[in-house]
């Protein structure tokens, strides 16, 4: 009795199984034949559909399943149809040689039945004929990347899965070869996923309750939103999503794609028109008003050094004046007595934590109804007649990396001309066309104005007093920290409350005060 399994494979499955069902077709008539001679029992069939013959066949998704340690005890040879089906790697191919002849198995190969690997001329034929596999696949390999450098920098999708915001359709776009067309995949908006995109950009430039990157992705993730692979999963390849979770990376990832203006990206960089501009190939999910406050909420969220949100109720306000860290919202509860006389009494400090130095703080603290009550009493007695201005992120303007850009590209030209071996009239006369569009570029980038982001304050008709009437915690919270306000503790009875410099100038105007301190 010998133990067989068959070993199919086919490169692309498009839903025609023909290939495969052939192969199969062909093993079982082998061993129909076989069985006249030989008791032969097919105790498995490696079934790899849409697998490169270039892959290996220990990372085959089904073949390998049959060269484990313990999956290999159960068959005696491994039959395919012919050569290729079985590897189009000569080197590939060399290497499982040695590894089944080091098992003591046996390849047989049906359209060449009489070829012996056990033997060195059998091994060096098997080795001519894996060459021609090996170099149409370096064809094909070569073709390929032809085909995907020739539309680069056209309007044609290379294949996979867009950035979320888009998904592909076909269209018939221009060959280039005397009028030919052909049908490519090209880039279009998805309704559903730049209505999400939508909400995420609301989500993250929203004044009242501005959320971080992990905010949203955590918002998501509880709605049970779809990632942009699994959704395609589903929605375009017709399969069970796997339960991706959105995360950080994935959320920032896609908020700061330039791919969501509609740019063309090779890899995760964006690729360039002759001119230095950006290459657009697709309708934009925002506008550049939408994109540029977007891109400026995302790294004001970075730069904040603390929250706005969280449970300490005044989180971003107390400091220890030691080390000058964030003091800590501490509550420890204490439980006396036994049975029903047992009584719990919870005390709350604002301490410093901070032990990420040389020598770390001594830890100095204060009660947190008194920095509560301080702070409140402090403040609106200073700032509480003033006047709650609007502070507004205005976003600036940076042509920094557009301008490097297009002096490589300029680099790039002249390097091209000046190596050339074959450099005629004609390239001469493209040569000085291409460079005038990029020297135009880079005098217009080098005059446009550079100003960074920063915020503008405007009135908001309203006082800080009657703001803090109906404001709840969180919104008390947001107007110290945004107004700068800093309780900064020495001990548990010294400490001293600061006021920003925008609302000392003012205050001095009005001929008042605009700090605190105890005597």
């Amino acid at each position: 009795m010998v133990n067989v399994i068959f070993a199919e494979r086919i490169s692309r499955d498009r839903g025609n199984t023909e290939s495969i069902e052939s192969q199969d077709e062909k093993l079982e008539a082998r061993r129909a034949d076989e069985a006249k001679v030989r008791d032969v029992l097919v105790v498995g069939k490696a079934v790899d559909r849409s697998v490169s013959g270039d892959v290996d066949f220990f990372d085959r998704p089904d073949l390998r399943k049959w060269l484990t340690d313990e999956a290999r005890e159960q068959w005696d040879e491994l039959w395919v149809t012919n050569q290729d089906r079985l590897s189009r790697n000569d080197m590939h191919f060399l290497a499982f040689v040695f590894k089944i002849l080091e098992w003591g198995k046996t390849i047989v190969i049906l359209d060449d039945p009489s070829l012996d690997l056990r033997t060195p001329e059998g091994r060096l034929i098997a080795h001519a004929k894996a060459l021609g596999p090996a170099k149409e696949l370096a064809r094909i390999k070569e073709r390929v990347r032809d085909s995907h450098e020739r539309r680069r920098y056209t309007e044609a999708w290379p294949g996979g899965v867009p950035t979320y915001g888009y998904t592909t359709v076909p269209k018939l776009l221009p060959t280039g070869d005397k009028g030919k067309m052909v049908t490519r995949k090209v880039r279009v908006l998805d309704e559903y996923e730049t209505t999400v995109l939508h909400e995420m950009r609301s989500w993250m430039v929203d004044e009242e309750n501005p959320h971080t990157i992990k905010q949203v992705f955590v918002r998501l993730n509880k709605r049970g939103e779809l990632t942009n692979r699994d959704r395609w999963r589903k929605y375009v390849l017709g399969q069970e999503p796997r339960g991706e979770k959105w995360s950080p990376s994935s959320v920032k990832q896609i908020l700061t794609s330039l791919s969501l203006l509609g740019c063309k990206l090779h890899g995760l960089k964006p690729l360039y028109e002759p001119d230095g501009s950006l290459l657009v190939t697709a309708d934009a999910v925002f506008t550049k008003e939408e994109w540029d406050t977007l891109q400026a909420a995302i790294k004001k969220r970075e730069r904040e050094p603390y929250r706005l949100f969280g449970t300490s109720p005044l989180l971003g306000v107390p400091f220890c004046a030691k080390c000058g860290a964030s003091a800590t919202h501490v509550v420890m509860t204490r439980v006396s007595g036994e049975g029903d006389a047992k009584t719990e009494k919870v005390y709350r400090y604002y301490r410093c934590t901070n032990q990420r130095q040389e020598k770390p703080c001594p830890g100095v603290s204060m009660r947190a109804h008194d920095v509560e009550r301080l702070v409140e009493q402090i403040f609106l007695e200073q700032v509480g007649t003033v006047e709650v201005l609007k502070r507004i992120w205005v976003v600036g303007e940076d042509y920094t990396e557009e301008l490097a850009s297009v002096r490589a590209a300029i680099s790039r030209l002249e390097n091209e001309r000046d190596t050339s071996v074959s450099w005629d009239d004609e390239d001469e006369e493209s040569y000085r066309a291409r460079k005038v569009k990029l020297v135009e570029r880079r005098n217009i980038l080098k005059q446009k104005p550079q100003r960074e982001s920063g915020y503008i304050y405007k009135s908001s008709g309203v006082t800080y007093a009657q703001v803090w009437v109906d404001a709840d915690e969180g919104k008390k919270r947001r107007l110290l920290v945004e107004a700068g306000v800093r309780f900064e503790i020495t001990s548990m009875t010294e400490w001293e409350i600061k006021i920003p410099e925008d609302i000392k100038g003012r205050l001095a105007a009005a001929g008042e005060t605009s700090s605190h301190r105890p005597v």
